[in-house]
């Protein structure tokens, strides 16, 4: 078992009622599975925010820009050679 903690939050009456019924109509074991389902999705779409914003900024910076285009660059052989043994 993962490691847990206890965790006590403080939620609007209405949002905890139909937290509760959406558990029990999708079958999640509790009212803590929902919620902790909950927020690994939160958190994952946060991440993904993050990242989407951090990309954005990179795009916007010549030598992350340039990174890329001398990697590109420095494979474009590999990648070639990889193209015509795939066809043979």
């Amino acid at each position: 078992m993962p490691d847990k903690k206890k965790a006590t939050f403080i939620l609007g009456l209405s949002l905890l009622n139909e937290a509760r019924t959406l558990a029990a109509e999708r079958g999640y074991r509790s009212l803590n599975s929902f919620v902790e389902d909950a927020l690994v999705r939160a958190v994952a779409d946060e991440k993904k925010k993050k990242r989407k914003a951090e990309l954005l900024e990179a795009s916007r910076d010549p030598m992350f820009l340039k990174d890329i285009e001398d990697t590109m660059s420095a494979f474009s052989f590999a990648d070639s050679e990889a193209v015509k043994e795939h066809l043979r």
